[in-house]
């Protein structure tokens, strides 16, 4: 998870500073620069089979609005890449994924994510919730779920959470969604996984901020 000293560094000062907390209408900002981290509670049965993972990544995201919207809809598009994984399965498993033992193990991977959705409603406000959509590529250092299993596998995010103004250019976003990854029937072997992914971060908006979309 994001440190808590991190979210003081940022959150603190202004508020002990007096500053003056954002109004329920924000001006729009085109793009946002995101940094975000989580970990999963547990796992889903809902597209894979595999369990007694969690899944740790460090997201960085950059989310830049459509031009045009259907009110009072709008929507952003969104690339990132997650430059550390953590997974942590067990030390030994049969082809099944089933454990062979109670000693865990530090998966180590990194993932891609080229395309994305992120659709908000109405305009920019100190509270706005969000549905989220996006897919991409994991890399691990290590065979998952499996070892007959492939180490590049294909990941898929669905969910939704709550952005929150901190003040004109920060928020705070909190997330819960469904995280899935399988190796696409490349392997001999392709148990999948789903988690159950909480997330939280900050995201600065970027560029001249004006009272008109």
């Amino acid at each position: 998870m994001i440190p808590l000293a991190l979210i003081e560094l940022w959150v603190v000062p202004p508020i002990a500073a007096g500053e003056q907390q954002p109004s329920q209408s924000l001006p729009p900002a085109r793009s946002q620069l995101v940094i975000e981290s989580g970990t999963s509670v547990g796992n889903l049965h809902i597209f894979a089979y595999a369990g007694d993972r969690r899944f740790t990544p460090v997201n960085i995201e950059y989310d830049r609005r459509f031009k045009d919207r259907l009110p009072p809809l709008h929507c952003d598009y969104i690339v990132g890449v997650m430059p550390v994984i953590f997974l942590r399965e067990p030390a030994e498993f049969g082809p099944d994924s089933k454990p062979l033992t109670s000693a865990r193990q530090t998966n180590y991977g990194v993932g891609l994510f080229p395309g994305g959705l992120r659709l908000y409603w109405g305009r920019e406000r100190t509270w706005q919730p969000y549905l989220l959509a996006k897919g991409g590529f994991l890399y691990f250092g290590q065979r998952p779920l499996s070892p007959e299993s492939a180490k590049l596998n294909i990941a898929t995010q669905m969910g939704g959470g709550m952005d929150v103004a901190l003040n004109p250019r920060l928020r705070l976003r909190l997330g819960f969604s469904d995280f899935h990854f399988s190796n696409g029937n490349t392997a001999a072997k392709n148990p999948g996984i789903d988690f159950m992914y909480f997330s939280a971060g900050l995201s600065w908006r970027l560029g001249k901020q004006t009272d008109q979309e």
